[in-house]
Order: C-alpha cells, then structure tokens, then sequence
C-alpha cells in the first residue's frame, strides 16, 4: 500500500514491496508493473485522427529473491529508458 522513490547505490529507483511472510512458497512467480497516465496536454495523435490522453507503460523490474517466501522488494530504475524519468510531483 506505499511505495518510495529513492536513491540505492546511487541510482535513482522506485521501490515497492509485494507479498506477505506466508507459509507456502511461490517459486519464480511472474511480476509485472505498469504505469497509466492520463494527460491531455501530451496526448498521441494516431495515424488516423484519434486523440488518446492516456498512456500504458511497462516498468522493468529488479527483483532481489525469485521466491515469495517473504515479502519481496521490487525496484524500478528511474533512468532515461524509464516512462518516470523527467515526472515531478504534481
């Protein structure tokens, strides 16, 4: 229910925690991120006219443990590639 932007070893990440100490284990699970922004002064225009405020992006993660055993960290560098890099708070 909270994440943090924050510096680890001098890079820029966007962390959050997923999964509870629990007593089974889910081995290699499948995590997948997105940010969705909705923002109609950077709207895409396709080929055929449409105006689309909003946007889907993929985050590539960094996952520390490939089992949920514990609760795992995830973390998301903030660089040029990423779709967070350049974004303030509003």
């Amino acid at each position: 229910d909270s994440a943090v932007i924050c510096q680890r070893d001098g890079v820029l990440k966007f962390m959050f925690r997923v999964g509870d100490a629990r007593q089974t284990t889910i081995i290699r699970p499948c995590i997948e991120a997105y940010l969705y922004t909705f923002n109609p002064s950077r709207r895409r225009t396709t080929l055929e006219g449409e105006f689309i405020p909003n946007r889907v992006s993929r985050l590539e993660l960094e996952v520390v443990d490939q089992s949920l055993l514990l609760p795992v960290l995830l973390s998301h560098v903030i660089d040029e590639k990423s779709p967070l890099f350049g974004m303030t708070k509003a």
